[in-house]
Formats: structure tokens, sequence, C-alpha cells
């Protein structure tokens, strides 16, 4: 019943055209990375019961028939032997078996760690292909709008070539244009399909409708304390850490005695005497044993080194890491700033490109000017916008970065 609930969300989601959180949404769902990082956690809980299992006793039954050829056997012995146990055994203490707990234990919250770390890179992903639909989504758009002003520009000419109004040298650069427009229009939306295919294959879906959201600055949520304290990466490290750290107690446990207990209930068919009688013999057995290696070769040492020299080694790549985080997210922060102080001044050349080919076109229509003024004016508006579309565009895979880095999904 869910799943068809939210077919149907879907469904009318796409609609109504996707956004934002729509895509981050069906990429947490159906990330294939994600289901795969989902199934090695439960591995891990396996693993765990597997562990457990030296703790619980263990109880097993023995029986065993033999039939021996009357030619064969010699004495007291019988044609057919019979005997049975049942068993039970329970390690009453072994310090590694709880040790090895720890271990598994420190293994879930690793791999829940990397599961995070899974969800927030494929969200991001999902993010950065979005803003790139929008982003090519925009350019085409404005490609049209272009196109359009250059297919009015050339009906203008043309009829002002006709009434020898305009040489035809000025009909055939404004028919260049034109073509040239065309092509920049057919290019941009080749990028825009490009950028949906992609967007659909990494969201595994059959299909997607084109986004209505429009391209803009998405809103950025940073902490102000402790910026990095929620980086994916750094916590991976920091299980490791804990990791290594109850590893080498492991090992150091394999010094401890260990103690173990048999309690076993067994029949068994034979000869009575004096009688020779057959008959069966039966009764319980209790086993006590203990084992304790006093030494053995400095092995245990060795691998509680190793342990050690590990632990050592992921504390330092904790540092690197920290300092590597910190870099990236002070660069991106300075780079935003300048992102955003080009995005103002984008605007403010986007008002006066706009104005300077209004101007242009006038002058070309009252014969003041020729079409090469009108073809510098559009031509640097067109670009004016298209880099302000860049602006923004650079701007949010700046945010993404910071969202990254902070571990904010959304």
């Amino acid at each position: 019943m869910k799943k068809i609930v939210f077919s149907l969300l879907l469904i009318f989601s796409f609609s109504q055209g996707l956004t934002l959180n729509q895509v981050i949404d069906i990429a947490i769902k159906n990330s294939l990375k994600i289901k795969i990082s989902e199934e090695d956690l439960k591995k891990v809980y396996q693993q765990i019961r597997e562990v457990k299992s030296n703790v619980y006793p263990k109880i097993s039954i023995n029986a065993r028939y033999q039939k021996f050829d009357p030619n064969y056997i010699t004495g007291l012995s019988l044609e057919d032997r019979y005997n049975a146990s049942i068993s039970l055994n329970q390690k009453l203490f072994d310090k590694t078996v709880f040790e090895s707990l720890k271990v598994a234990k420190e293994n879930i919250k690793l791999q829940k760690a990397i599961k995070q770390d899974t969800i927030l890179k494929v969200v991001d992903t999902a993010k950065r292909l979005y803003v790139s639909v929008l982003y090519y989504k925009s350019v085409m758009e404005k490609k049209k709008e272009s196109l359009k002003y250059w297919q009015k520009n050339y009906d203008f000419v043309e009829s002002q070539f006709q009434v020898g109004l305009t040489p035809k040298y000025n009909l055939s650069r404004t028919k260049a244009q034109l073509e040239l427009a065309k092509a920049d229009f057919e290019k941009s939306k080749a990028d825009y399909k490009k950028a949906l295919i992609q967007l659909k294959r990494f969201l595994l879906l059959n299909k997607i409708d084109e986004p209505e959201e429009d391209f803009k600055i998405f809103e950025i949520k940073i902490p102000q304390e402790n910026l990095l304290k929620n980086n994916t990466q750094l916590k991976i490290v920091e299980e490791n850490i804990r990791i290594k750290e109850r590893e080498k107690d492991f090992y150091s446990s394999s010094i401890w005695p260990t103690l173990n207990l048999q309690l076993s209930y067994e029949t068994y068919r034979t000869r009575d005497f004096p009688s020779l009688q057959p008959t069966w013999r039966k009764g319980y057995v209790l086993t006590l044993s203990a084992n304790w290696v006093l030494f053995d070769g400095f092995n245990r040492d060795s691998k509680v080194m190793q342990k050690e020299i590990e632990k050592i080694k992921e504390k330092l790549s904790y540092k690197d890491t920290l300092n590597n985080l910190k870099q990236k997210y002070e660069t991106a922060l300075v780079d935003l700033k300048s992102l955003i102080t080009q995005e103002k001044a984008y605007e403010e050349n986007i008002k006066a490109s706009k104005e300077a080919l209004e101007y242009a076109t006038e002058r070309y229509k009252h014969g003041v000017t020729n079409i090469i003024e009108v073809l510098d004016a559009e031509r640097n508006y067109l670009n004016t916008q298209i880099q302000y579309l860049g602006i923004i565009y650079q701007i949010n895979l700046k945010i993404f970065d910071l969202q990254l880095l902070t571990g904010i999904l959304k």
C-alpha cells in the first residue's frame, strides 16, 4: 500500500515538475550505493550474532551403530554395537569473546557512519545534477530569446533591403547572425537534454519530466559553531580509531586464561560381568577445563603493537583530513563571497547591456548607425546574461560544497 501511495505521489509530483527536495528524496530512495551500504550494515549485525554465539551454550547429540561380521569379532565383543550421547558445552570465562563483542559494536557505528557518508554524497550528486539541469535549461531559454530577436531583426532588415533602404551586405550579416543563433540554440538544447538524461539515469528513472523550478540561488544553512563537527569523513576516521583501540584490547586479552564446562549424558551397549549378557551402560560426565597460555612466542605482543601502530596512523590521518577539510571550507567561503559580489555586479551589467541593445536597435531603425553596432550590442547582452547564469551556477555549487563539508543534506 505504501508503495502505491508513493508511486501516486511521484506521478503527481512529476506532473507538477521536479523540485530540488523531490530529487533528493528520489535519490535517497533509489540509490544502489545506499542500498549496498544498508546490506553491509545488516551483515555487521549478523557478525555480532556470530560473536555472541560463543557466549551461549552448545548442545549436541551423537549416536553411532556398528554391525560387525561374526568372523571378525573375537572374545567378548558384540556383533551389534550402539553408543549415544547428549552434551552441553559452555564457556565459563573467555575474555577474548567479550572484547570481540566490543569490536563488533564499534563496527556497527563505523558502518552507520559509512552509510551516512554515502547518503550525503548521493544527495550532493543529486543536487549538483539537478542544478546543472536548471542551468542548461536557463541557458537554452536565453538562447531561444536571442533567436527570436535575430529572427525578428532579420525580417526587418530583409524588408528594408526589399525597398532599397539597406545594402545587401547588411542583409548577409544579419542572416549569418541568425544562422549562428540557430546553431547556438540547438547546442544549448542538446546540452540541456544531456543534463536531463544524466539526472534521470542517476535517479534510476525510466521517465522524467522537465523541472519547473526557477534557476536561483538556493538557501544555504551552515552551523555557526563546530562547523566540521558533522563531517562524515571525520566521523569515519574517528570510528576507525576506536576500532583499532578495541582490536588492541582484543589481542591483549588473549593472555587471560579460559575456563570451559562440558556436561554430557552417555550410553553404550556392552556385556555384563560375570553373566556376559548384553547390557546398557549409561551415566553423566562432567568436565571442567582451564587453559592458560603462559608464553606464545611474543605473538600477542606483536599483534598488540601492530594495532597500536594502526591506531597512531588513523590519528595522523584524522589530523590530515581535518586540516584539508578546514582548508576546503575556508576556500569555499572566500569563493562564495567573491561570487556573490560578482553576481551583484552582473545584475547591473545586464541592465546596462539591455539598454545599450535597445538604444542601438532604435538607432539602426532610424538609419543613424549600421548593423554592426546592433550585432555587437546583442552579442554583449546575451553573453552578459549567460555569464550571469554561470555565476549563479557556481554560487550554488559552492553552497553545496559547504553543505557537504558540514554534513547538511538539505
